[in-house]
């Protein structure tokens, strides 16, 4: 693994300069800013791969440079003055005690980048990150990558997490954009940290995540909205609009916005309507006729349909059939292939 910057041992007597370092049989430019006494990040322009305890040299003064770490991530001065003190107290740590310090700087890490550094196979660096695991020492997020956080890290990011959805819960708050859970832990929702987190919250019921939603089960409705429910399921089967949209409730039912998307986040949450994208949405029931007819389909005539087939089988409008296929395609109910499409369900 090659860096652009590494923490070197290094004494001299400017805070910032720069050099010409030499390594083995080549000559490299480089940027040295003082982290703290004897102790300098040396920053390439280009990524450089080095070892832990490489040796350097500096310029013509022939002074001598100990490697002794790779700048993993962008730094404040906080966290470099931690640094600086875990290399000063720990002059040589082995692989699996380093990644215990650095996690005294930053709650979350991704073990694997070190391996090169400190030539430790993978097999080897997960070994003992499972004894440290088995110690209390760490929490092993994902094994590929090797994607680490601290105990103690672990259980302030979940404690915070529930008191902020426990906050939000006593607000009445029906819907919450993951982003904004994201901001709270400064955790990108995408990582795998974030969904490990969420996980046994979403499992033990506590909320669920809807289209990158966090919603919140209701637990009971009033009268009216019961009523609105009523009107729309009502409103779709008179029409024969298997396929709606928000717009096309409001033009018909009579009932406002407000009151629509309401009864339609309970049916999400309830698992009664399913979202086919931005606009549509169909009631679960209507979708498993069409699946079911699907599965007699494939098991009579073959996996391979058309639309027109497909309209025929469904009766259905090409306003409707054009985002239910695009779904299906999403789940693998089918996979697109030319202008027709390969059944994937199972018989």
């Amino acid at each position: 693994m090659k860096f652009n910057a590494y923490f070197v041992a290094l004494k001299h007597e400017e805070l910032h300069f720069t050099g010409r370092v030499s390594l083995g049989n080549s000559n490299l430019q480089a940027t040295f800013t003082r982290v703290d006494t004897g102790l300098y990040t040396a920053h390439f322009k280009q990524q450089i791969f080095l070892r832990h305890h490489q040796f350097m040299r500096l310029g013509n003064r022939d002074i001598p440079g100990d490697v002794l770490l790779p700048v993993l991530s962008k730094y404040n001065k906080r966290k470099l003055r931690k640094i600086a003190h875990i290399l000063q107290t720990h002059p040589d740590p082995d692989p699996g005690q380093i990644v215990l310090l650095l996690l005294e700087v930053d709650r979350f890490l991704e073990a694997g980048l070190i391996l090169d550094f400190y030539a430790i196979s993978h097999a080897e660096m997960l070994q003992r990150l499972v004894q440290s695991e088995l110690r209390g020492e760490l929490k092993l997020i994902e094994t590929l990558p090797l994607l680490v956080t601290s105990q103690d890290s672990l259980a302030r990011l979940r404690k915070s997490m529930r008191e902020w959805l426990e906050a939000k819960r006593e607000k009445s708050t029906r819907a919450i954009p993951l982003t904004h859970l994201e901001f709270h832990l400064k955790i990108p929702h995408s990582s795998l940290l974030f969904r490990y987190l969420l996980f046994p919250e979403t499992q033990s019921g506590t909320f669920r995540l809807l289209d990158d939603q966090i919603t919140f089960p209701r637990q009971g409705l009033s009268v009216k909205e019961k009523e609105n429910i009523r009107l729309i399921e009502e409103e779709v089967q008179r029409r024969h609009k298997v396929v709606f949209s928000i717009d096309d409730l409001l033009h018909t039912s009579g009932l406002s916005y407000p009151s629509i998307n309401s009864a339609l986040w309970f049916l999400l949450n309830e698992e009664q309507v399913v979202r086919l994208n931005e606009r549509d949405f169909v009631f679960q029931a209507d979708l498993a006729k069409i699946i079911n007819r699907l599965k007699k389909f494939k098991r009579n005539q073959g996996d391979m349909i058309d639309i027109a087939t497909f309209r025929e089988l469904t009766a259905l409008s090409r306003r409707a059939i054009i985002p239910l296929l695009e779904y299906m395609d999403t789940r693998q109910i089918t996979a697109r292939t030319g202008d027709r499409r390969r059944i994937l369900l199972t018989v």
